[in-house]
């Protein structure tokens, strides 16, 4: 029996090396064979691959682990920077009064509502946001100026290849919401079988670190 060729991640070619239409430097990246190397099929390790940015073999399962690590990272930073660019006076914190125009603490939170709305990340967010001031805006800017600079370029995509892009882009999309709403659905049954929230976000932090 034939064994199972492996396959670009992106285009689903069994080909190596460069001519990959969909991946952002058009080399062919493979992932379900973690007995060779992603880029060049080679199942060398160390340098000598031709097709990677540092000229080193990366097989299969450590591609795996950066990928994990590279998803868990896109993940905290993006909830930090939308936390971070809320405006104040749409913060539960500052609409129940808890926290001031500056971000200082008035009073500590004493119902349940007030303890959701500051908590020790919310804390920790609203001490940044006071330290950066006005700086907020510039970070912000400069983050959405970096991700547009870094867009792959895909003028010479075919229409076809870019409808099916993004297709796939709004399946993704889609998957990753019904993802969150179950992340809010098992947050709110912790907190109604007694798990305060702080205790919450640390197991959600905890299991991010054991994955």
């Amino acid at each position: 029996m034939e064994n199972k060729k492996s396959k670009c991640m992106y285009c689903n070619s069994t080909n190596y090396g460069t001519g990959c239409p969909f991946s952002p430097n058009k080399i062919h990246v493979h992932v379900d064979d973690v007995s060779k190397c992603i880029y060049c099929g080679s199942k060398n390790f160390g340098s000598g691959c031709p097709f990677s940015r540092n000229k080193i073999h990366v097989h299969g399962i450590e591609y795996n682990s950066m990928l994990k690590d590279s998803i868990q990272n896109s993940i905290i930073v993006g909830h930090l920077i939308s936390r971070l660019s809320m405006p104040l006076n749409e913060t539960p914190a500052f609409k129940l009064g808890i926290i001031n125009e500056n971000y200082d603490i008035t009073r500590f939170p004493i119902t349940d509502e007030e303890k959701l709305a500051y908590t020790p990340i919310d804390a920790y967010i609203f001490k940044l946001k006071r330290l950066l001031g006005s700086k907020m805006d510039i970070i912000n800017n400069d983050i959405i100026f970096e991700k547009l600079k870094n867009e792959p370029k895909n003028e010479n995509l075919l229409n076809e290849q870019k409808v099916k892009q993004f297709e796939n882009q709004l399946k993704i999309k889609d998957r990753l919401k019904r993802c969150l709403l179950e992340i809010y659905d098992i947050f709110d049954d912790g907190y109604q079988s007694g798990l305060d929230i702080t205790t919450l976000e640390r197991i959600l932090l905890e299991n991010f670190s054991s994955l």
